[in-house]
Formats: structure tokens, sequence, C-alpha cells
């Protein structure tokens, strides 16, 4: 397959960025290059008929979402659609890319050992951060450590004002670890990467949703490399999310462990997903007075998009608005689609989740007892839990547009044609039934959001 080489890179690039660590990188397009590539790739692809002129169950949803994203800006604010639509565009690239481009479960595999691989990278570097001293960091004026990694300076510290002391007037500085490949962390100590990974919660994210592909991978085939895979990923993936010091992290490991493991075992398996979170619920987080600040921000934050929905309904405020209207972000994937999208923009962001979780459930369920496609079995298996570790972490955290997020979405698309393509029987049938579940959702959703800040005094 030509475009495998294209995306695989194009993902190691996404989460890695090493055109933000090499300079001589840092002039060239390297994103859209690949994007290039892999598109070249996927052509010759289907002219070779290597891969077949299908599309996936949702991919016109996740067009949909976002041509809508566009249209929500030019109807709800004074924001450049040019430049949105540069912005966005790599969320979308990237989920058609993987989802068409790979349409059979070797593929799948090849594309999930290269994530596996990437977040045991991002795992390695996260610890060594961790192990380094507290050192002076310069920011740039005007600008926070939450938003860039800033210049490690190589001077001891305690605290920022020693830092000041002897530093470069005109600019800020932080007291913070540094670690590989530029990344300091953030907040006193909390670990991160950079890029779209620069925040701990995001980072924490990363490395939850890695681990049911790894699982997956070593039930398929248990040897000695993906055992030790396996092991590595686990043990420093678990203690990055402890040292991110991040909630959401914690509830995403909770989330993906009690989904593989119920389906896996049962009842029994729910026990031993429980067993297997606690070191991240019991060492993880922050002190009580900090996580009850941040839970303040969030339900502020929360409420804030809730009064932008009933500003605008139907196509929201406009993509990019809402932390420009407010200080911080939504916190909250489901809020933030409906302040910036309006009514549209929620369904066809829950539709994504809807559409993903029926094709993952409706596979299984056909194949659960037939020994001949167990690898379809084992691989629903995976991305189920991957798909509840996603809502925890979305229900949390602004991910609507994040392109980690949508390349999981493109893994659901790589199963549903790879299935398509070995059965030509089973099809994912969409209705009425299914608008309702999605409208049903949606609501259900904004109306616990509405309940829970009143309930709070929002």
């Amino acid at each position: 397959m030509f475009s495998l080489p294209g995306i695989l890179t194009l993902i190691a690039f996404v989460y890695l960025r090493p055109h933000e660590v090499f300079p001589f990188l840092s002039t060239v397009p390297c994103i859209p290059i690949l994007v290039a590539i892999s598109l070249l790739g996927l052509v010759l692809d289907l002219r070779l008929r290597f891969v077949r002129p299908w599309l996936a169950p949702h991919a016109a949803l996740a067009m949909a979402l976002y041509l809508w994203a566009l249209v929500a800006t030019t109807l709800g604010s004074s924001a450049s659609v040019t430049h949105v639509a540069v912005v966005l565009i790599v969320s979308p690239a990237l989920y058609m890319l993987v989802a068409q481009s790979a349409q059979s479960f070797r593929a799948l595999e090849n594309v999930c050992r290269a994530i596996v691989t990437i977040t045991l990278v991002l795992s390695v570097v996260g610890v060594v951060q961790a192990q380094a001293p507290l050192q002076c960091i310069r920011i740039e004026p005007g600008t926070t450590l939450g938003e860039t990694t800033g210049v490690p300076e190589d001077r001891p510290c305690a605290g920022p004002d020693q830092c000041e002391e002897g530093g470069e007037p005109g600019f800020e500085y932080e007291c913070e670890k540094s670690g590989p490949a530029g990344t300091t962390s953030v907040g006193g100590g909390r670990i991160r990467y950079r890029g779209l990974l620069q925040d701990p919660n995001e980072f924490a994210l990363a490395l939850g949703l890695a681990i049911p592909l790894a699982l997956t991978l070593w039930s398929r085939r248990r040897s000695l490399l993906r055992t030790l895979m396996l092991a590595a990923l686990i043990g420093l993936g678990v203690t990055c999310i402890v040292l991110t010091e991040s909630r959401t992290g914690q509830m995403v490991i909770v989330a993906v462990a009690a989904a593989y493991f119920a389906v896996r075992f049962g009842w029994k398996g729910i026990a031993l997903g429980a067993v297997l979170a606690t070191p991240a619920l019991i060492l993880g987080g922050r002190s009580t007075s900090e996580a009850t600040s941040s839970s303040q921000e969030r339900l502020e934050a929360w409420a804030e998009g809730l009064l932008m929905w009933r500003e605008s309904p139907v196509w929201g405020v406009g993509q990019g608005e809402f932390p420009e209207r407010y200080y911080i972000t939504a916190h909250n994937s489901f809020v933030l689609a409906a302040a910036e999208m309006g009514t549209v923009g929620l369904l066809l962001f829950v539709g994504l989740f809807y559409v993903a979780f029926k094709i993952v459930l409706t596979a299984m369920r056909r194949y659960r007892q037939v020994p001949e496609a167990a690898v379809a079995y084992q691989w629903g298996r995976g991305l189920l839990a991957v798909l509840c570790g996603m809502v925890a972490g979305t229900f949390f955290l602004s991910l609507t547009y994040h392109p980690i997020i949508w390349l999981f979405f493109g893994l659901t698309g790589v199963y549903a044609l790879a299935i398509r393509n070995h059965d030509p029987d089973w099809k994912l049938s969409l209705g009425w039934r299914d608008l309702l579940a999605v409208t049903g959702i949606a609501a259900g959703l904004m109306v616990a959001v509405q309940l829970y800040t009143k309930l709070k005094g929002f």
C-alpha cells in the first residue's frame, strides 16, 4: 500500500512534533507535505485497486462537521473563514486518510503498532522529564508556560523569584523541569510533551488511549517483543499519567481498563480493571485545594458555554470564539461543540461517537461466536475500550477538533472497512432511529451539564 508510509509518518509528526524540535525542519511545512504524500499514495492505491472506493460509515459526518465549523464561523463571528479552514483541516484530513487508506486488519495492526511505539517514546520522555531537577525556564513576554515550552536556562532554582533575580530583563520566568526534545513541565512539575500534547491532561489522555491498542496487539500474537512493549507501556504510561497529576487521565485509565476487561472477563474483568487502575487513582491527581479550584473553573466554563449556546442555538458563536469570549476554554468537548457550532455542530459531534460505537458493538455481536473471525472480535474489544476512554476524556477536556481524537475515529473507520473487505454481507445500517438516538443523547448531555452547573450554583 503506497499510502501507509506517508500516513505512519504523518501520525509520528502529529504526536512527536519533530519539526518543532529540530531547527532545520522549522521552516518546512512538514504536515501539509505529508498529507499531500499520503493523499497521492491513496490515489495510487485506488488506481491499482489495493483499496476500494468505499467510504467509512462516519466519513460523511466527519466532513459535515468540518464544513459546518466553517459555516458557523461565517454566521457567528468575524473570524477569517480561510484561517479557520487551514487551522482545522489537519483533523479531518488525518481521519479521512487513516479511515480510507487502510482497509485490512493487517493495515489496522500496522497503524496501531505505530501509535503504541510512538506513545512508548512519549512515556520515556515523560519519565526522564520527571527525574530532572528544577531549573529556570524563560518565557516570552505576554505568554504563559501553558501556551509554550519556554527556554530552559540551566540555572537551578527553588521558585520563580530566584530566576528573575539573575534573568534577562523583559522576560518572565518559571521554575520547572526540562526534559528531552525541549520539553518542560508546567504548574510546579506536572509533566507534559509539546505541541498538541503540551497540556498535561491531553498528554495523559494520549497515553491512556494507547494501552488498549497494546493489549490487543499482545492478545493477537503473544511474542516476547509485544509482551515487553505492553509491560513497558503500562508501567511507564501509568507512571506518566500519575506524574501529569491529571484527574482526567485517571478517569481515562479507569474507563479503558474497565471496558476492556469487562468484555474479556465479565464482572471479574471490571474488578481486574479497577485493580490495574488503582495506582493511578491513589497516586495521581492534585492537592485538594488545587483540584477544587480547577473544578470551579470548569463549572464556570460550562456555564459560560451554555450561555453562548443559548445566545446562538443553531450555529453557535463561531469556531475559536470560546476562548475569545471567556478566559479559559470550555473543558468539555460537547459544550464546546454546542457553544461554537450550535445544535447542528453538537449533533454532528455526538453522531461521530454514536456511529463509532455502533460500528464496534455491531461487529462484536456478529463475530462473538465465530472462531474464524476472532481478529474482528479482538480488535472490536480494543477499540471499544478506546472509545470509552475517549468519552471520559472529551467530557472534561476541549477536544472537539483535536487531531488525536479524530485519529482514533479514523481507526474505527479502518475497522469497519476491514470487516466489509472480509465479510461483504456485513453492513452498518443507519436510519431515523439512529438520528433520534443521537438527538436524545445530545439532549441528555446538555441537560445533565445544565442541571449539574445549576446544582453547583452557576
